[in-house]
């Protein structure tokens, strides 16, 4: 009957040895991670910090001067072209491209 009686309690400590050691465990785990997501959050928010410190508007690509009017150029004609390809007798514009006069 003793023996009954000590290998319950050692039943008793072996279990709450063991819950213990899961509490410690389960405290280290959730130090360390709070411990990488500070590290974490730091290199981010060093990270956005540097992302504010642009250039100035004035000094960005000047987007303002691509959209200026400009004359345009003389139009690009082929070689084979002439002056007289684009119309015929009558002066109006022939509207399908091939060189018959319909």
């Amino acid at each position: 009957m003793e023996i009954g009686l000590c290998s319950s309690e050692l039943n008793k400590k072996m279990v709450y040895l063991d819950a213990e050691s899961m509490v410690v465990d389960t405290l280290s785990l959730a130090a360390k991670s709070i411990a990488s997501l500070l590290l974490v959050t730091e290199a981010l928010l060093g990270a956005i910090t540097k992302v504010t410190d642009l250039t100035a508007v004035e000094n960005r690509f000047p987007i303002n001067e691509l959209h200026k009017a400009v004359q345009p150029g003389p139009e690009n004609k082929h070689a084979t072209d002439t002056e007289d390809d684009d119309e015929n007798e009558n002066g109006v514009e022939d509207q399908d491209d091939d060189d018959d006069d319909d």
